[in-house]
């Protein structure tokens, strides 16, 4: 029976005279290497009379002195510690995420050690345990010395339900792991700034060295979502669907799941390539016909022929020609969106210098042709790939072909 999520003052009196804490454990799943990195602990109050649960809102609610918090706090960790030996002496090196509410940290009766003498006594490594923070609640002033002293423990930081990049915070705590919460990736697949944004936080993750974990993952689909952005740390209830105990083998329980997102994610990816690798061999073909018709054609006749080869390749979102020094001749035609969405063909005369640009340098060291990352046009929007060919014309110049096509793999 669940009591109400109203924090309420006797309830936690209660649980810390007479009740206990529930404590339940749920993984970090590594879906690309088919392993368990850690579980995170999570706590419910059980009521002494009728043994009603009290849910994490209400245990950790702030309507108790910061005294009784730091208690339901030390209550919480203990509980977990104790609960999760089973799991930690049959795997050595599993992480164990602890949640820990900073906000006892204002309590004139915290030790700065008492997380160290708690896990050290009952066998625990500090590097093993990860200390896992609202990244909302950190404040550098109020903070530092708390997170200096864990860190120079040996203990690990985890930044909970990151919603914004903070680059302070980040230098700050230099977590370990960054967790993001379903408000971060729910509508990846329709919002494009939301899928930058992800992006940003993982490449800066990546560049902080710490790794960037979803959680709250309910379905496969959420999953595939990820993994497509390169999100391969998981955790949520789609990976447990139950609960589980101590003397269960961690690196087994949640092995079937994780083995079936695997395959199938890398069974619809092999697929994904191989369309990927038909669309790149088609582009080829277009600009190798695109290259023949250069060769036949004066530079005064350039213009025309990009024309004619916009307007029967539908593929071609730009096309531009530059010369040995790496400047536009001919001009740059381009396709650009209409109000109703519809591509219309327009011409530019900029002359641009495009002399220190990736596809012109590869091809001025010997190389036969070059086809660049996918990048967002600033004219279309869309993901686009540049391929670039020199080739001679009927007048013996040297020139360069380049032609931009769209890029629908866009999961780098």
């Amino acid at each position: 029976m669940n009591a109400d999520n109203v924090c309420r003052p006797e309830v936690i009196t209660d649980i810390l005279n007479t009740g206990e804490v529930q404590i339940f454990f749920q993984p970090l799943v590594a879906v690309d290497t088919r392993r368990v990195v850690g579980f995170e602990a999570y706590a419910r109050g059980i009521m002494s009379q009728g043994n009603d649960v009290i849910s994490p809102q209400a245990l950790f609610g702030a309507c108790v002195d910061i005294d009784q918090q730091l208690a339901i706090d030390r209550l919480c960790r203990e509980s977990a510690l104790e609960k999760f030996k089973g799991i930690y002496t049959q795997h050595a090196g599993i992480l164990l995420f602890l949640n820990f509410n900073i906000d006892i940290l204002d309590s004139k009766n915290v030790d700065l050690d008492a997380l160290f003498n708690l896990i050290t006594g009952k066998g625990y490594k500090p590097r093993h345990v990860v200390i896992e923070m609202e990244a909302s609640k950190i404040n550098a002033e109020k903070h530092t010395e708390f997170l200096l002293h864990h860190r120079q423990k040996g203990f690990k930081f985890s930044l909970d339900d990151l919603e914004n990049l903070d680059l302070e915070l980040m230098h700050l705590v230099r977590p370990d792991f960054i967790k993001i919460g379903r408000n971060g990736y729910a509508d990846l697949a329709d919002n494009t700034l939301h899928k930058n944004v992800l992006n940003t936080i993982r490449k800066v993750a990546l560049d902080f060295g710490c790794q960037l974990a979803a959680k709250g993952i309910e379905s496969e689909e959420e999953a595939f979502l990820l993994l497509d952005n390169k999100i391969y740390l998981q955790q949520g209830f789609f990976f447990t669907k139950k609960e589980i105990d101590t003397g269960q083998d961690a690196s087994q329980i949640f092995q079937e799941t994780m083995q079936e997102v695997h395959l199938r994610y890398k069974d619809r990816t092999a697929q994904s390539i191989k369309a990927h690798k038909a669309r790149l061999e088609g582009y080829n073909q277009i600009l190798a016909r695109a290259l023949a018709k250069f060769e036949k054609t004066t530079r005064r006749e350039y213009g025309d022929t990009t024309r004619n080869l916009m307007r029967n390749y539908q593929e071609c979102r730009t096309i531009f020609v530059l010369d040995e020094k790496g400047r536009e001749v001919g001009g740059y035609f381009t396709k650009t969106p209409d109000n109703e969405g519809k591509m219309s063909l327009q011409e530019l005369h900029s002359e641009t210098d495009h002399s220190i640009q990736d596809y012109f340098l590869y091809l001025q060291t010997g190389f036969e042709r070059f086809v660049t990352k996918p990048f967002t046009s600033p004219i279309t929007k869309e993901r686009h790939c540049l391929m670039s060919r020199r080739f001679f014309n009927v007048e013996g110049q040297l020139y360069v072909l380049c032609v931009e096509f769209p890029y629908q793999n866009d999961t780098d």
